[in-house]
């Protein structure tokens, strides 16, 4: 078993930074106000798209334009490729409007062309839908299933440097859901079925990496118990188990990656009248591995955001959370991930608003000696013309420091969203 003990100097902090927070709201009058929206999030009429109504169901299309570039494509410290790169992206919405019960889904096709790497244009596709039987007004049963056929952003830890294409996969995960509340008290679990399935990497030289390690059936279950103290602030408990399922070890991987994570939270959920809200989580997680080769994992936990509207048309967003992943490397079974970010947006008119943000990753690798950190600026603008037309700008940096694959990357993106 491993404990580190930057973990807890991590949760130690972000527990005294959120604390006062979480005490504030626990002491607020009682309101009946929603989160803090961001001004590019909130309700209007002027510009907001209108639904399609056909019968009992409101149809959503949606359009995507994409322009881009990158200073460093392949995401290498050894061969950065500059290229720039067009998008399409079409995608169907579809939601009932009965008073009780729900029934949903959604399609979109992702497609990205680059102008000079072929081997970097891809089209992805998700599909979801989604049920919820109502019975009476305080319980409820969701059924949800998705599926997809996604390509890897070349930023993922799990990047093949060298690699010819970006890693591809298909997965797909149905789950059942529960919602209860009795007065103060809130009860939500869900049980749910993931499998993910992995192909191989193509290198130069006709040669391949074998990805079968990353193919795995993941079963979940967790549970929420809250307790209203007021409208504004609920308090409470959260667990989650994961069993993984890997595939079978053969002759590229001879590790057994199979393993069960435990993660327990203990928060708040507040709302500080109209200016403060958030939703904070810390507590323990757990992992335990079949294979011997492999040391549990014991760590600290945390997840959370806080939303603060500063004046009318200016909001401050921060985000943390602490948890173990698949970085999805041969080598080393599991990564301790920390990241961190803030985003402030200013709305300039209710429908032109400028944002910018600041991100951190700090990821700790299991079995290995490999320590990397992230960080990541952006500023963009978003502009609401009409109702059948948003525009949307950004400028990104990423510095990734890492002793085994650090680079560099320069994003500009112009995005227009077309509703017809």
């Amino acid at each position: 078993m491993t404990i580190k003990f930057s973990s807890a100097v991590s949760g130690a902090a972000l527990t005294c930074l959120l604390l006062p927070a979480i005490s504030v709201a626990q002491n607020a009058d009682e309101s009946t106000q929603d989160r803090v929206i961001p001004i590019s999030e909130r309700a209007n009429p002027d510009v907001d798209p209108t639904p399609i109504v056909e019968g009992s169901f409101e149809l959503r299309p949606e359009l995507v334009f994409t322009a881009g570039s990158q200073s460093n494509a392949l995401a290498s410290d050894l061969n950065e490729v500059e290229d720039s790169f067009v998008g399409f992206k079409p995608s169907l919405r579809v939601d009932s409007n009965w008073q009780r019960h729900g029934l949903g889904g959604a399609v979109v096709i992702d497609h990205r062309e680059y102008a000079d790497l072929d081997s970097e244009s891809r089209t992805d596709l998700k599909v979801k839908l989604r049920g919820r039987l109502d019975l009476g007004e305080n319980t409820s049963f969701t059924v949800k299933i998705k599926g997809a056929d996604q390509t890897e952003d070349r930023l993922a830890l799990s990047n093949v440097a060298g690699s010819i294409e970006p890693n591809e996969y298909t997965s797909a995960r149905g789950a059942l859901g529960f919602e209860h509340q009795a007065g103060a008290l809130q009860l939500q679990g869900d049980v749910g079925l993931a499998t993910y399935d992995y192909d191989d990497t193509e290198l130069a030289g006709d040669l391949f990496q074998d990805q079968d390690f990353r193919d795995r059936d993941e079963l979940s279950a967790s549970g929420r118990l809250g307790y209203a103290l007021n409208d504004s602030n609920v308090v409470y408990a959260k667990g989650t188990v994961v069993q993984a399922d890997y595939a079978e070890p053969n002759i590229f991987n001879a590790t057994n990656r199979d393993h069960t994570g435990t993660v327990l939270l203990v928060g708040s959920e507040f709302q500080v009248g109209q200016s403060l809200s958030g939703d904070i989580g810390v507590g323990y997680q757990y992992y335990t591995y079949d294979d011997v080769i492999f040391e549990d994992i014991s760590d600290v936990a945390f997840a959370g955001h806080v939303d603060w509207q500063i004046t009318p048309r200016t909001t401050l967003g921060a985000e943390a959370e602490r948890s173990v992943i698949d970085p999805g490397i041969a080598l080393s079974n599991a990564a301790i991930a920390t990241e961190a970010s803030v985003r402030l947006e200013q709305g300039l008119t209710s429908r032109l608003s400028l944002t910018g943000e600041a991100g951190f990753g700090q990821y700790a690798f299991e079995t290995i000696e490999r320590d990397d950190d992230r960080v990541n600026l952006n500023v963009g603008a978003n502009w609401k013309i009409n109702q059948s037309v948003w525009l949307e700008g950004s400028y990104e940096v990423i510095d990734h420091q890492s002793d085994v694959q650090p680079f560099t990357d320069n994003r500009a993106l112009v995005k227009m969203r077309i509703f017809p």
